[in-house]
């Protein structure tokens, strides 16, 4: 993906979406289908030196309005603006424009 892309699927896989994860194939747990999502570009970048899945990683900006899904603001140590996000529908790939690819350190 490049910056101004559109972001698809791909780029918001769910916990119970990804291999290796500890939520893997809990599509009955909860907590499996919330994505994360940051306020602050500032803590994404951040949380690459902390959290191997995000380097690599392309950022895409979007809006999320009240009909959109819960979210629930989860302070990381990687950052103070982490929320994560269960959408409505449950399977909602949000629109949103690619405006960063972070670097794999």
């Amino acid at each position: 993906m490049s910056v101004g892309d559109a972001a698809t699927a791909i780029c918001w896989r769910r916990p119970y979406e990804t291999p290796r994860g500890e939520l893997f194939g809990k599509e009955d747990d909860c907590e499996a289908h919330g994505l994360s999502v940051f306020a602050d570009l500032a803590d994404v970048r951040g949380a690459t030196a902390f959290t191997p899945w995000v380097r690599g990683k392309s950022v895409a900006e979007v809006t999320i309005g009240a009909l959109d899904g819960p979210l629930r603001h989860s302070p990381t140590s990687e950052g103070h603006s982490h929320h994560d996000w269960w959408t409505n529908p449950y399977d909602l790939v949000p629109k949103g424009a690619i405006v960063e690819v972070l670097e794999v350190s």
